[in-house]
């Protein structure tokens, strides 16, 4: 395996430097499973669905080039602020100016939030928003408003977030004696700069539908972690956090419902029942017949078998190579009775390569063919 570039990336050191914790589905536990199948020979790795950041982090502690994608907004900004970024932090003097008061401050939050929140942390949380274009660097500012979402995130449950009918957060917080602005600016000095590190790559971070994604870039080692089909419902769960992007970055005249309003999904890779995400994970390995490698997770929770999976990965992409589970336990409302269930690791070779130590042969693939599960 190529050689780490940063200290976090080894062992047991990395949760002090990537907060994913709170984050559901993140792949902290997955992370040397996942490298270990990245080719010696790769130079660059694609992320389809950023989510938590974490692997597209842990990938660019390799020396690898990261080209990385989510549809929502705040993986998005995560993205820039820890992998495209590589020097840009926040000095006692930013911070200073953040937290300057400002008379021109709108009072978005106090109107939507201060039930949810406190009346304090939604004040500060207007001001943060009148006070970012004073810092300059346009890198600086999406720092900042990363760090005060991942802030308020990781006092959330599984980082989701819901409203009751009274726009109060429903179900359990840990926002008692939560000190927005003490908390930001220790988070900024403190927790943010360990994560930040240069692997002198042009990384890049997309905001867009997965399958576009996939057609429009290219890397010699492609990773899919697509939602599961009927387990969850992360966009919904986390579209809050979109929407303070959207209140920190002045598009808050974009949000419509501040609260429980719906997240639009792109057309093809909606994973919100079984027939669209067979189709959605059909028409990614389709797109993706220009890359050398896909490293694919899953999980046996979903409406969808990793086994279908991998029948038409090879029906439609080219050959499965590497089939893994490990078993796991997802938490459920009794902390004493967690539910047992497999996350699998799924490996395809496209082409053929001097390069690569497994010798493949790759069957004919007929790239009008779509799996049977998805005609029918």
């Amino acid at each position: 395996m190529r050689g780490l570039v940063h200290p976090g990336a080894a062992g047991k050191i990395l949760p002090r430097f990537y907060p994913a914790e709170r984050h559901r589905g993140h792949k902290k536990a997955h992370l040397p499973w996942i490298m270990a199948h990245v080719p010696d020979w790769a130079e660059s790795f694609g992320d389809a669905f950023g989510g938590s950041g974490i692997v597209g982090w842990h990938a660019k502690t390799h020396g690898l080039r990261i080209i990385t994608n989510d549809i929502m907004a705040f993986a998005h900004l995560r993205a820039k602020a820890v992998i495209v970024n590589g020097a840009a932090r926040l000095h006692e003097r930013d911070l200073d100016i953040l937290a300057e008061p400002n008379p021109f401050r709108a009072h978005i939050a106090e109107e939507w939030y201060a039930d949810a929140m406190g009346a304090a942390s939604a004040s500060w949380l207007d001001n943060l928003a009148a006070n970012l274009p004073k810092l300059g660097d346009p890198v600086k500012q999406d720092v900042a408003a990363y760090t005060a979402i991942a802030t308020l995130m990781a006092r959330m449950n599984y980082s989701q977030v819901r409203f009751t009918t009274e726009h109060r957060f429903a179900g359990k917080r840990y926002l008692d004696g939560f000190d927005w602005c003490r908390e930001f600016r220790e988070h900024a000095l403190n927790a943010f700069p360990p994560i930040l590190h240069d692997n002198g790559m042009a990384n890049e971070a997309c905001r867009g539908d997965a399958l576009e994604f996939v057609r429009s870039h290219r890397f010699d080692c492609l990773y899919l972690d697509p939602p599961f089909v009927g387990a969850s419902r992360y966009e919904q769960d986390l579209g809050f956090y979109d929407k303070l992007v959207m209140l920190l970055t002045g598009r808050h005249g974009d949000i419509g419902d501040p609260f429980n309003g719906p997240v639009p999904l792109p057309p093809h890779t909606n994973f919100s029942n079984r027939s669209k995400g067979l189709m959605g994970l059909a028409l990614l390995f389709r797109a993706a017949t220009h890359v050398p490698r896909i490293i694919l997770s899953y999980n046996t929770t979903s409406g969808i078998h990793p086994d279908e999976i991998a029948r038409d990965g090879e029906r439609i992409y080219g050959r499965l190579v590497v089939r893994e589970e490990r078993t796991a336990l997802l938490p459920t409302a009794r902390a004493d009775r967690p539910r047992e269930t497999k996350d699998v690791l799924l490996v395809f070779n496209r082409h053929p390569s001097p390069k690569d130590s497994m010798p493949i042969v790759t069957p004919p693939c007929d790239q009008s063919l779509l799996p049977v599960t998805v005609l029918r």
